[in-house]
């Protein structure tokens, strides 16, 4: 049998699986990537195996177990199992679960139907011994793979951490099962990344520390607060040699050696004089964490009693943890000064004893580990659990700071702000964003900064995925873990359940926690439910892709993170693609392409640079033209996961927003699509509204949008539900193979040779939503008459061929009608209702003599007539448009008058009635009959080419409400004297009145009360 304390095994693997289930599609691989990396592997494939196989898991350093649908219904894989988790709890054999495609932890716990009939044939004896097997298995940490893309993905991960674990990797005990590396929101973790431009936000941090240091006194449950302090070693180990307890803190120590602790022991220079006592005594002082093990004879030492007052004195003093282990002793023995333990502490004649009694009764209240009369054969299980506990204190503990992280200044400074650390009470931050923009590396760069401030911290990564698949108890578990020194025997056994220990156990502690990749408010219900569940000066921070979980979950100060500029992705270019902060000769006009298609995002700047690093200019040049027609798959699986959390109508949304939709303005946007759709995309980060009201989607989101479009139906585009290339869109046109499957077909920028006859083209096309045709599609129509779906709810077709819309052309669900440049005359509804129109634009239909009756669409809001030269009149319809807000009829040269209705449209805010030359405007603006409402809401009126002799009269002009008025584009309009309680702004162009004191041709902005 293998030494549990020793490194020597026979395999360094056993792989556990169900044959039928696994091995054509999943374990054949990961045996083989095992192998590769030098990982001797006994893969247990039921054929031609010894007969001792149980021995063979016994001389195995690890055990992979892969958990599938079939695999409790092998007795032979049960059993397995059971000689594993013994193995696990007796001599501490790390055991990985991998859960494979449709099965999940909870499937071992419940051990039902899916584990066919054995359990009802088998001994109750051997099923009490498979559940309890597979319900510890369940507890483990582990992976899963529920989609076949991330096989590959999953089976490096898997690698990775065996290698970890038998230290044939660089150790990384800084590790747990739910903090694994992942590029989301992080280039990676910062010790690993070279991080660019973190100088001056460090430095802002610092001098902010410097200030707050002596605040920190609000965060302390005692009469002192921990103070950030550095270390040389990880632990020190204090035990008494040649004691009862040697062999069990032999053991301690290579264990925590194995997993790449770097451990000071007590009993380093046995012959202990004044300078050794010294040595130790600094010793302590450079350590993370003390370990004392109190054992029979300890109190008989004065050299160990010397180290357990120094240990003490730096728990109080600088906040080191200590850990206790009371080997063969009884606690109360200790605090209540009695029994043996007492009796060899009397021996002791200093006059130090009082001393030492203080000391021994404060390390015997500290929680700790209780070995009096526990068997050998069991030490194992305490020594892992002892590790685990220090693994996970070392991880929670700040790693270094790469003083290159780019752009972390800025954001760093701000996030400390509404950390609020030099107030009291407990406070919760959001840092939100879409993916990839770095809200985790900011989170953990603040986290290295300020967690030695407080008692505990903990940073919880990946909480979206590892809640999904694990459950919410997981992560609940890991929480506690972290606050707990064993939790050997802590179990989850709801949400309800950990809601309740989270709150008892972090009540009276001062935590600064993450948690990291929140995507559902019931998260934060379960993880940190209400302010009062954490002690006095706690601080929260949570990472989400969605604001509206920070609203719901009423976190008040919340800090969003936007991309990168210009200079902050050059920098970040040229340290990762060139390793160096100058840029080669010869790459200066490939890098803005770069920094264009990147837009920003951290983890788009990162992969390419990966790509791009040694590479040719020419290979630049084709990398950079292959990703805009390939993404690269990490940065689209990072992306694409915010879209796989969207409801259905949400996600068609996102689809029409990156097909179509991207850079128009949101109020045309919503008119199409809904208001609901948009501002949830925007809480979720995949849209954002720029300041002049267009709505943005980065474009790497685009891409992963219509990537997915496409995607659906890569061969086949007649069988797509949107079309954007013009080329696909033209061979669908002229060969008439559209289907019902596509809801919209935007084409534009594009000049074809040949024009395609139109005529039926749309035939098979009824469930079309939205089209769109540019001016340079050439299109026909052999026939007067052709088909235009009655689905259509926007119609945008510029030269439009016919003179009038189809007779058969419902236009029932219409919402936005745009046809200009086009050849039509009339445009006539008939008996239609269009209730749904919204947007109606006929500018630069330049024969256009008659425009629609408009009590047809009495709820149009935006009308534009503009450059329609062969207008003559409007029809007294037009005041039945109670809801219009702007009218443009600018260069309607023919235009002599208005009708009277038109002073009916009192939500009327924008009037463009410039170059319209025959038109006589102060009939219109002062002929005002006290029955009308006049313009209340004009906020803007264009008046180009108005000689200011015709515009005498609009001195009469009111305005009721005393809103400002922008009149644009006048000559000479400083003559005119306005009413007083008007507020006029104009711009003055071309030569003013003599007494005007603006020089001539100078523009100007004036405002005359």
């Amino acid at each position: 049998m293998a030494d549990p304390s020793s490194n020597f095994y026979t395999y360094d693997v056993f792989l556990s699986f169900r044959g039928e289930d696994t091995r054509k599609n999943f374990v054949d691989h990961l045996y083989s990537a095992l192998v590769q990396n030098g990982i001797k592997t006994f893969k247990d494939d039921h054929t031609d195996i010894p007969n001792d196989v149980l021995q063979v898991i016994e001389e195995s350093s690890i055990s992979v177990i892969v958990f599938s649908k079939d695999y409790a219904s092998s007795a032979w894989c049960l059993d397995e199992l059971v000689k594993i988790m013994e193995c696990n709890k007796r001599n501490g054999q790390f055991v990985l679960p991998v859960y494979y495609y449709d099965f999940s932890p909870s499937n071992l716990r419940k051990h039902g139907p899916v584990f066919g009939e054995l359990f009802g044939k088998s001994e109750m004896g051997k099923v009490k011994e498979w559940t309890s097997a597979l319900v510890e298995a369940s507890n483990l940490s582990g992976f899963g793979l529920t989609d076949p893309r991330y096989q590959e993905m999953r089976i490096k991960e898997i690698v990775e951490m065996v290698l970890g674990k038998l230290e044939k990797a660089k150790p990384t005990h800084h590790s747990t099962g739910i903090e694994h590396d992942k590029l989301g929101d992080t280039s990676s973790t910062l010790s690993q990344e070279k991080l660019i431009g973190i100088e001056r936000r460090v430095q802002q941090v610092k001098e902010l520390l410097e200030v707050e240091t002596e605040k920190t006194a609000n965060f302390a449950l005692s009469s002192s607060s921990p103070q950030p302090f550095s270390w040389t070693y990880d632990v020190f180990l204090c035990f008494k040699n040649n004691d009862t307890c040697k062999d069990f803190a032999d053991q301690l120590e290579d264990a925590l050696e194995e997993q790449g602790i770097y451990v000071f022991s007590s009993d380093k220079g046995l012959a202990k004089d004044e300078s050794v006592a010294s040595e130790h005594l600094k010793a302590i002082e450079e350590s993370c964490i003390s370990a004392v093990i109190l054992s029979r004879n300890f109190a008989s030492d004065s050299y160990c009693l010397n180290e357990l007052v120094k240990i003490m004195n730096c728990n109080e003093e600088i906040g080191q943890l200590v850990l206790t282990i009371f080997y063969d002793v009884d606690p109360s023995d200790i605090r209540n000064q009695k029994g043996g333990f007492v009796e060899a502490l009397m021996q002791n004649k200093s006059e130090e004893v009082e001393l030492w009694s203080e000391a021994l009764v404060k390390a015997s209240s500290l929680a700790g580990w209780y070995l009096n009369g526990t068997p050998k054969s069991h030490e194992g299980t305490c020594i892992k659990s002892i590790v685990d506990m220090i693994s996970r204190r070392l991880d929670c503990l700040p790693s270094s700071v790469d003083d290159n992280l780019i752009g972390i200044e800025v954001h760093m400074k701000e996030v400390m702000k509404l950390l609020k650390l030099e107030s009291g009470g407990v406070h919760m931050l959001g840092i939100w964003g879409m993916g990839g923009i770095g809200k985790t590396t900011i989170a953990r760069a603040v986290y290295d900064e300020v967690s030695t401030y407080f008692e505990v911290s903990c940073f919880i990564e990946n909480i979206r995925e590892v809640s999904k698949f694990y459950g919410l108890e997981h992560v609940q578990k890991e929480v506690i873990s972290r606050v707990l020194f064993d939790d050997s025997h802590l179990r989850v056994g709801s949400v309800d359940e950990g809601t309740n220990l989270i709150r008892d156990h972090l009540s009276r502690r001062i935590i600064l926690m993450v948690l990291d990749d929140v995507d559902h408010k019931s998260q934060l219900e379960a993880l940190a439910g209400a302010y009062d569940w954490f002690g006095e000066g706690s601080r929260i921070m949570i990472t989400t892709r969605d604001e509206s979980v920070l609203v719901a979950h009423n976190i008040m100060h919340n800090y969003k993170v936007i991309a990168l500029g210009y200079e902050e992705s050059s920098q970040f270019l040229r340290m990762h693609a060139f390793k160096k902060d100058d840029l080669t000769k010869g790459y200066e006009d490939l890098l803005p392409r770069v920094i264009d298609y990147a837009a920003g995002l951290p983890l788009a700047l990162k992969v390419i640079s990966f790509l791009l690093f040694g590479k040719s200019k020419k290979e630049w040049t084709d990398i950079l033209a292959r990703l805009k027609v390939y993404p690269e798959k990490e940065i689209q699986d990072t992306l694409k996961i915010s879209f796989d959390g969207l409801d259905d109508d949400t996600k068609d949304v996102f689809l029409d927003v990156a097909c179509f939709f991207n850079g128009m303005q949101k109020h045309k946007v919503v008119r199409i699509l809904g208001d609901n759709g948009i501002r949830l995309l925007e809480q979720k980060s995949l849209l954002c509204i720029e300041s002049n009201g267009c709505i943005y989607m980065h474009h790497l989101l685009e891409q992963v949008g219509r990537d997915i479009v496409r995607q659906m139906h890569p061969d086949a585009p007649m069988k797509r539900s949107r079309l954007w290339l013009a080329d696909e869109i033209s061979d669908i046109l002229m060969d008439k193979t559209g289907t019902e499957k596509i809801s919209a077909i935007v084409v534009d920028k594009m000049h074809n040779q040949d024009a395609i006859d139109m005529t039926n083209a749309f035939r098979n096309m009824r469930k079309l939503r939205f089209l769109h045709i540019s001016r340079n599609f050439k299109l026909r129509f052999l026939q007067e008459t052709t088909y235009l779906p009655n689905n259509l709810r926007w119609l945008t077709w510029e030269n439009y061929p016919l003179k009038s819309l189809p007779t058969n052309f419902k236009a029932n669900k219409l919402i936005s009608l745009e046809l200009v440049h086009s050849d039509i005359s009339e445009l006539q509804f008939g008996d239609k209702y269009m209730g749904t129109l919204r947007y109606l634009n006929l500018s630069f239909c330049t024969k256009l003599i008659k425009t629609p009756d408009f009590t047809k669409t009495p709820n149009l809001e935006e009308l534009e007539l503009e450059y329609c030269t062969s207008l003559k009149t409007l029809p007294r319809s037009i005041g039945s448009l109670k809801r219009l807000t702007m009218l443009n009829l600018g260069h309607c040269e023919k235009l002599a008058n208005l009708p009277r209705s038109l002073l009916q449209l009192s939500l009327l805010r924008h009037l463009n009635v410039a170059g319209c030359s025959n038109l006589r405007l102060p009939r219109l603006v002062i002929d005002v009959s006290p029955a009308f409402p006049t313009f209340r809401n004009l906020v803007e009126i264009d008046l180009s080419a108005y000689r200011a002799s015709s515009l005498r009269n609009l001195h009469s002009l009111d305005h009721p409400k005393g809103f400002p008025l922008r009149i644009v584009h006048v000559n000479m309009i400083r003559d005119i004297p306005f009413r007083k309680n008007l507020n006029v702004s104009y711009n003055i162009l071309g030569p003013v009145s003599d007494h005007s004191s603006v020089s001539e041709s100078q523009a100007s902005q004036e405002s005359i009360d």
